[in-house]
């Protein structure tokens, strides 16, 4: 019965040291430097009568952008820091894609914990039933003794009985996060773009209403109240704090807020093609010679 309980302990906690690595991986996520571009920190010109006269929805990305007309007369300058934006979106979506991947690979890893405790238990509950076959044989062969056999056939089988059904019900896995350099507490608490270093373009854009619309920070906050008011009352403090512990149900929260931030960057990634559309498409009537 020792053995069984040694074993009963240790099911749940199998090659833990595996399993923490994706918790390691963790920093990898992080961008490599919180200090923007200088061309991202540029102030735009006094003189932007080309950028007002653009459509709505272009000129809210050419605001984010911060462009201007001095800008706009250099296509050399103007494709430079175009690309510099580009690369500013493309990493903060690497980031939070990056996040929601290891948040995956760790429900994996608890789910695998869960079965490792539910298999230890379940050979356990075989043993135990093959040994009680065994002991209880074995003493009607030598023994005389009309009760030994029955008592041990009785404990050995509520024995393996238990042990089946713990095994039914493995204790909840959990790991520990921290993440101190939280994304998700730097959009929710961002009210003005000009106070985050880290992609400024894309809290600039983030926090700009739509045309038809409120702003897609705004909406994310919308989408993440629907998503709060179905689990626990204290996950949002977890979620936006410097980290805790985390069980599946935690980890599969976070994922899904995650997710949602990363399919509003996406929709960023549209915006900024529009602008660019706008900078360097001609309209194919243009681009049609002449007939004399």
């Amino acid at each position: 019965m020792l053995l069984v309980a040694v074993l009963a302990g240790c099911g749940g906690s199998l090659d833990r040291v595996r399993h923490l690595e994706p918790v390691r991986r963790a920093a990898s996520c992080a961008r490599i430097t919180d200090v923007p571009w200088t061309a991202l920190d540029r102030a735009a010109g006094a003189d932007r009568t080309r950028v007002e006269a653009m459509p709505d929805d272009v000129r809210r990305v050419a605001d984010a952008a911060r462009l201007d007309d001095a800008m706009l007369g250099d296509q050399v300058v103007l494709v430079e820091h175009l690309l510099v934006l580009h690369a500013d979106l493309g990493g903060a979506i690497a980031e939070v894609d990056c996040l929601s991947d290891q948040l995956e690979d760790l429900q994996s890893e608890l789910a695998e914990r869960e079965s490792a405790f539910s298999l230890t238990l379940t050979l356990v509950s075989i043993g135990v039933g093959a040994l009680t076959a065994i002991a209880s044989g074995v003493i009607d062969l030598v023994s005389d003794d009309d009760i030994s056999s029955p008592i041990i056939q009785i404990v050995g089988g509520v024995g393996a009985t238990a042990l089946g059904v713990i095994a039914f019900f493995p204790p909840d896995e959990s790991v520990t996060l921290d993440h101190e350099r939280n994304v998700l507490r730097v959009v929710r608490d961002a009210r003005d773009a000009e106070d985050v270093m880290r992609a400024p373009f894309v809290m600039r854009l983030l926090v700009a209403p739509r045309v038809d619309g409120p702003s897609p920070r705004d909406e994310l906050e919308r989408r993440w109240s629907d998503t709060f008011a179905l689990v626990d009352d204290d996950m949002p403090a977890l979620l936006f704090g410097n980290g805790g512990r985390y069980d599946r149900e935690a980890l599969r929260t976070r994922e899904l807020v995650l997710e949602q931030l990363e399919a509003e960057l996406q929709l960023l990634r549209q915006d900024f093609e529009l602008l660019s559309r706008f900078l360097f498409e001609r309209p194919r009537d243009a681009s049609r010679p002449t007939t004399p």
